[in-house]
């Protein structure tokens, strides 16, 4: 699952709208309880910034929520994932939401359009990095609580202490590459924090192509496939961090 937001500081919700909607492509919508036209809700957006003297400065925000293509979500579960993740980020703000798949595999996925001013708390909304922070964060909790797959968490490199790297491994980083040792840190980095058993991790785990197994030493073994196979990797060898007795 993945989050995007497009830069759009000027322009218009109503032009937003007509945008989304053009050619009929939206294959479901929904718009927040505090946007009285869900027909023209592009255009009811724009009004109320205005009647509020609100209108100067950004218009709105513009995110795309895109899902894992092999989590073959439909056009409804979408809509519904798309909608928990901007009601728990955007309490009381006015938003609408179209879905669609006219992307070159037909991907469904959720275009978000959250008006800047919040009728709520009468404020325009400010997107600092640790709001970014949390709107991702947030995303990646409501995929995982689906069984949904999710990206790595890029924000959080607090707790990595790896093993040195080979010379290989440095060469891939330079090409901007990630090490199948480096997949591994994300994912366990990501499903750690969610997991209370070794059996939830272990399921986490899995969702993310990475396998965990208890070895002699009552330690983890991690896998992950390679283009020449499964590729195993003792859980000291990651770092310390990455160790059963951190995790």
């Amino acid at each position: 699952m993945t989050l995007k937001s497009k830069h759009a500081k000027t322009g218009s919700c109503e032009i937003l709208q007509n945008y989304l909607e053009k050619e009929g492509r939206a294959l479901a919508h929904a718009v927040s309880p505090s946007v009285a036209d869900s027909v023209q809700w592009g255009k009811y957006m724009d009004d109320v910034r205005c009647v509020m003297d609100k209108d100067a400065g950004r218009k709105f925000y513009h995110f795309i929520i895109s899902p894992d293509p092999k989590d073959k979500l439909s056009a409804q579960a979408v809509l519904e994932l798309a909608k928990s993740w901007v009601e728990e980020n955007y309490s009381g703000a006015m938003w609408a939401i179209e879905i669609h798949d006219d992307n070159k595999n037909h991907i469904t996925h959720a275009h978000v359009a959250l008006n800047a001013y919040n009728p709520q708390t009468h404020k325009k909304i400010h997107r600092d990095r640790d709001m970014i922070k949390q709107e991702v964060r947030s995303l990646d909790r409501l995929s995982l609580e689906r069984g949904l797959s999710v990206l790595p968490d890029l924000y959080d490199n607090d707790t990595r202490q790896a093993k040195a790297p080979t010379k290989a491994e440095l060469e891939m980083r330079e090409k901007g590459m990630r090490t199948l040792k480096d997949q591994m840190r994300d994912a366990i980095d990501l499903c750690a924090p969610y997991s209370r058993t070794f059996n939830e991790f272990s399921h986490l785990l899995d969702k993310q192509h990475v396998s965990v197994k208890i070895n002699k030493r009552a330690g983890y073994v991690y896998g992950i496939t390679a283009p020449w196979g499964e590729m195993f990797c003792k859980d000291y060898k990651l770092g310390k961090y990455y160790m059963r007795e951190h995790i």
